[in-house]
């Protein structure tokens, strides 16, 4: 089960989706986080959507970088190979 997990397919399906993951999630905060400053709603309801999408927009790029790091680890770099 091991060489599955160290496949070059299955990092870059792996780091695929959490960059795909990290978009969908960070534009839903922001709408999330525009919708708490729309007039509807009272004052304490919006709060948990203000909350909730500030959230989402600071954990969107951590995904994201996750994402990347991932990617970076699918092609592994040959430069300082002396082989």
């Amino acid at each position: 089960m091991a060489p599955v997990f160290r496949s070059r397919f299955f990092r870059e399906c792996l780091a695929l989706f959490f960059v795909s993951a990290s978009l969908i999630v960070g534009c839903y905060g922001l709408l999330l986080f525009i919708n708490a400053f729309s007039k509807y709603g009272s004052p304490v309801g919006n709060t948990f959507p203000f909350v909730l999408g500030l959230f989402l927009l600071i954990f969107s790029p951590l995904v994201l970088i996750f994402g990347l790091i991932n990617w970076r680890k699918a092609y592994p770099s040959t430069d300082g190979a002396d082989n």
